[in-house]
């Protein structure tokens, strides 16, 4: 709803600020459900990456095709982006 005073009325001194028009936000609030797999998601990813790089920070032998150390990482990096999304 507009204020349909004239110019002057509304602003009667420079000083004075002008008066806030009313702001309507409309939420939509996610379901619950929806959360829990992205947080259990993510908690398996930090665990696989813990055990991924404390393997490599104890430096146990593994095939030489994959280094644990940077799957670690891998795995850690992409817990932070599924977080965020």
């Amino acid at each position: 709803m507009r204020d349909k005073r004239s110019f002057e009325e509304r602003y009667r001194c420079l000083d004075d600020p002008p008066p806030p028009e009313p702001v309507t936000v409309r939420v939509e609030q996610e379901p619950e459900g929806r959360r829990v797999p992205m947080v259990t998601l993510n908690l398996v990813l930090l665990i696989l990456a813990f055990v991924c790089l404390a393997l490599a920070a104890v430096g146990v032998p593994i095939p030489p095709r994959v280094n644990l150390g940077w799957l670690g990482l891998a795995l850690w990096v992409l817990s932070i982006l599924i977080g965020r999304g």
